[in-house]
Parts: structure tokens; sequence; C-alpha cells
């Protein structure tokens, strides 16, 4: 069995096991708390049928109403600061449970958001990072009396960390006495846009990682595939498909003057000659001589 199946094998059962194992201690842990409480609602339900003269088909009403009821004591849970709230669950991957969408097109677009490729988080953190930056260019423009440009050079330059210094906020009219709301407003700015902007920054430095590996993996696949086409002679590296690989030159019939054969069979007759294989050797004069260049062929 090869070594990826093994452990691939391996991490089936460890997980398995795992999950045995945390099951029978929940199990040992919860159980007989449920079981009594169960005994004790039961007994509850009994004696509210019995007091009040209720139907059980109005106490399974009254069970709906309150179960439907209880989300809604923060308040109203799909206004603007509730569906943020809900979207930070469910991109977060937590899902509370605590308010789900009704309609069918709340439900269409619950599950293409809660699909968080790298893409769309890309896409998400980027088109957040603008927000908060534009936003906040018109929140500093108007209490720093700086040009909407300036303040966006400010944020820009702010959240990306580089922070150069020409222009920082809250150091005009005593604005960290005077202005406490305007202080908590830059604080919260400054924590959130980093905290934002770093994520965009770093998924996308994720993807361009993501795509040298893919090309690194591609090009190993291609090596591997092209090593099975290759023969070797005497050290010497040849192409099976007919190419000339480095070192290695085309001898024509005519010109035989100074050839050298290494090669002891006649395999190759006159008439194959043109094909051979060449490879350039240097060979030494004696006394001082020029050095000149031996064929040799294969």
């Amino acid at each position: 069995m090869k070594r990826q199946n093994v452990r691939t094998l391996s991490l089936v059962v460890c997980t398995f096991t795992y999950l045995l194992i945390g099951a029978a201690v929940f199990d040992a842990l919860e159980s007989d708390t449920e079981r009594k409480r169960c005994e004790f609602l039961t007994e509850m339900k009994e004696n509210l049928l019995k007091k009040y003269n209720i139907s059980h088909e109005d106490y399974k009403m009254i069970e709906i109403v309150i179960i439907e009821n209880k989300p809604h004591k923060a308040g109203p849970q799909w206004k603007f600061a509730g569906a943020f709230y809900f979207a930070t669950v469910v991109l977060a991957m937590i899902g509370y449970g605590h308010s789900t969408p009704v309609t069918i097109g709340g439900k269409a677009f619950c599950m293409a958001y809660a699909m968080a490729t790298e893409m769309n988080l890309m896409l998400a953190t980027g088109m957040l990072s603008s927000v908060i930056i534009t936003t906040g260019a018109a929140v500093f423009s108007r209490y720093e009396g700086w040009s909407y440009f300036d303040s966006f050079y400010y944020c820009f330059v702010t959240l990306t960390t580089i922070g150069f210094g020409d222009y920082v906020a809250l150091q005009n009219d005593q604005a960290l006495i005077n202005k406490p709301g305007y202080v908590a407003l830059s604080l919260v700015f400054i924590l959130f846009g980093l905290a934002v902007v770093a994520a965009s920054i770093n998924l996308l430095v994720l993807r361009f990682m993501t795509m040298n590996a893919e090309d690194v993996r591609r090009e190993d696949n291609e090596l591997q595939s092209a090593s099975h086409h290759v023969l070797t002679l005497d050290g010497e590296v040849l192409s099976v498909n007919g190419k000339l690989l480095a070192g290695h030159v085309l001898l024509d019939c005519n010109d035989q003057a100074d050839q050298v054969s290494v090669c002891s069979c006649t395999c190759l007759g006159p008439a194959r000659c043109h094909n051979h294989l060449l490879q350039l050797e240097p060979v030494y004069q004696p006394s001082g001589g020029s050095i000149r260049s031996k064929r040799a062929s294969l």
C-alpha cells in the first residue's frame, strides 16, 4: 500500500476514534442532566395544562409563539445592524442559529454568500477595504479640514501601515480632550480598518504564493513526464524523440576530416551518418600547439 494511502487511512481512523471518544465523554457528562430536565419540563407542562385548562393544541401554539419570539428579544434581527452581525456569523462559519433567513431569496443568497472561496474572500475584503477607506476619508475631511483627496491619502497610508506622518489626525483644537466621540471613532476606524486591509493583503499574497506553487508543481509534472523519453549514453543525455541536447551537433557526411569514432559497431552505415550525434571534444596539441576540436561519433 502506498504511503499516502496509509496516511489517509490513518487520518480517517484517528478522526473517527476521536469522535467516538468525544461522544462517550459528552454522553457521560450531559445525558443524565438532560434526562432530569426533560422530566422536569414534562411535569411543568402537565401542571400548566391542568391549572389553566389548556388543550394540547393551544399549548403547542403557545410553544410556537414563544420559540419564534425568542430571537426578537434583542430587537429586529434583519435591520442593518442585525443583518451585518448575521453576515459576520455566516462568513466566519460560526452559525449560531439565533436567526435564519425565511424568504426564498434570503435562503438562496445565504447559500451563495456562505461559499467563501479564496476569490470571493479577496473580493469581499477588497470591497470592504474600499468602503472603509472612502468612508473614513469623508469623516476625516470633515473633522480635520483636509481635502477629500488628502483624507483619502491619509486613510490609505494609515491602513496599509506605511505611516509617513505627513498627515496625522487628532492633532488640532485639543481634539483629544474636547472631542471624545471623534477620538473613539478614529480608534475604531484604525483598528477595524487595519484588520480588514491586512486580511485583504494577506489573501492577495496567499493567492500569489498558491499560483507559484501550482506553477512549480506543473513544471515538476512536465519534467517527470519528459524523463520517460530520455536515454543516457556514457553520462550524456540524449532525447529519444529526435531532439538534440546541449553539447551535441549534427555531422554531415562530407565533413569527416577530423572524425574519430568511439563506437566499434557498424550499425550506422554511411547512408545514416548524416543523423549521427556528435560531441565536440577539445584535443590538446603537444609542445605548445593550438587546441583543435575533435568530433566524437556516438
